[in-house]
């Protein structure tokens, strides 16, 4: 399935900021191939790669918490969700690790992409996440922060008003 017009206005964004950031290419051959089950939230979802299950938390970021119901969840959690869905569900990604395999609750962490795009860096660039406390220390770190501060400049998102008001964190 093709992306959706957003998502490709949003790759030619996120490509635009990379090939200004210091020249690093975003894609390495560190790569597997999965099918994406479910979505969870707006950063974790269930695929099936080399014939097994395994959850994955998209690595650098972190979405905003979804509850049930979710009338409890934190601003934009839904909205997250909905579009790591309409992006990942039922498609085939690739799946690159950096030097954190898993994190403290056993999720698998990955950068994630839909053909060129990369899934992390979209929800970044939507307003969608933010980058986490640990993403300085990553591979990818400059393109992280360079999305999420496009992200804070534009407005987007929950960074339409100020993102540690809406979730309560940072």
């Amino acid at each position: 399935m093709p992306l959706d017009e957003s998502a490709n206005l949003a790759k030619e964004a996120v490509d635009k900021i990379i090939s200004n950031s210091r020249g690093r290419s975003y894609r390495t051959t560190n790569m597997e191939t999965a099918e994406v089950i479910k979505a969870f939230d707006g950063d974790t979802i269930e695929v099936y790669t080399n014939g097994d299950l395994m959850i994955v938390s998209y690595l650098g970021i972190d979405a905003p918490t979804l509850e049930v119901p979710a009338d409890d969840s934190e601003p934009f959690a839904v909205e997250a969700l909905e579009r790591n869905r309409d992006v990942v569900e039922g498609q085939q990604v690739w799946l690159e690790r950096d030097m954190i395999e898993q994190d403290e609750g056993g999720r698998h962490l990955r950068y994630v992409y839909v053909g060129e795009l990369m899934v992390n860096a979209l929800l970044l660039y939507e307003g969608l996440a933010r980058a986490d406390e640990f993403s300085l220390a990553l591979k990818h770190a400059d393109i992280i922060r360079l999305v999420e501060q496009q992200a804070i400049t534009d407005h987007r998102g929950a960074w339409l008003r100020d993102w540690s008001s809406a979730s309560g964190r940072r």
